[in-house]
């Protein structure tokens, strides 16, 4: 999966381009202007990065900006522990604090 922004010269545009590409706008779609157009932020897997590269045309444009980990990556950085159990009070990362 990778973060990906794209431009376009405006919203029919954008919305054009975008429909049926594939692509997760994670949560809520958002857009701005980037002076000669809109910008967004998606994320998309290799397919639909192909798929918008096969759709683009000379004045859309796209840019990776991040490759993110992976799903079995992300897993890993979680706690498997219970942060509630015993009404232990957490702050930050799981930091026990002591009252």
């Amino acid at each position: 999966m990778q973060k990906v922004k794209v431009w376009a010269p405006d919203k029919a545009a954008m919305r054009e381009f975008l429909a049926n590409s594939g692509v997760d706008f994670a949560c809520r779609a958002m857009a701005w202007d980037e002076g000669d157009g809109i910008a967004t932020v998606v994320l998309a897997s290799s397919e639909a990065i192909a798929t918008l590269e096969t759709r683009r045309t000379a004045n859309l444009r796209i840019e990776v900006l991040e490759t993110l980990p992976d799903s079995r990556s992300r897993k890993a950085l979680v706690s498997s522990d219970n942060r509630f159990f015993r009404n232990r009070t957490v702050s930050g990362f799981g930091e026990r604090i002591d009252r």
